[in-house]
């Protein structure tokens, strides 16, 4: 009877495959991985009498439910250091 030994990466050449596209996924950037403006720290006011319009398009299924939201923001620059907006949503039933 021949001796097996035991060979940790000759196992399977799929799962090399499945780690090389999930490590290549990890590490490409990924426009999916960004956020609403909203929800970034925006540190700069909309200059003094410009219009500035936000968007944002979340969308999340669970196993029970499933959700998608659009949101609209127009904001007007009051002065050099202040802004005035509102913020409109839509939510499908």
């Amino acid at each position: 009877m021949a001796a097996r030994f035991y060979q940790p990466f000759a196992h399977n050449k799929s799962n090399r495959v499945k780690k090389a596209i999930l490590l290549t996924l990890l590490l490409s950037p990924c426009a999916a991985w960004a956020v609403v403006p909203l929800v970034t720290d925006d540190a700069d006011p909309v200059d003094s009498g410009r219009l500035q319009f936000n968007s944002g398009l979340q969308f999340s299924r669970t196993a029970s439910a499933k959700s998608c939201d659009y949101s609209v923001n127009p904001v007007l620059g009051i002065t050099s250091r202040g802004e005035f907006g509102a913020t409109f949503g839509y939510q499908p039933k």
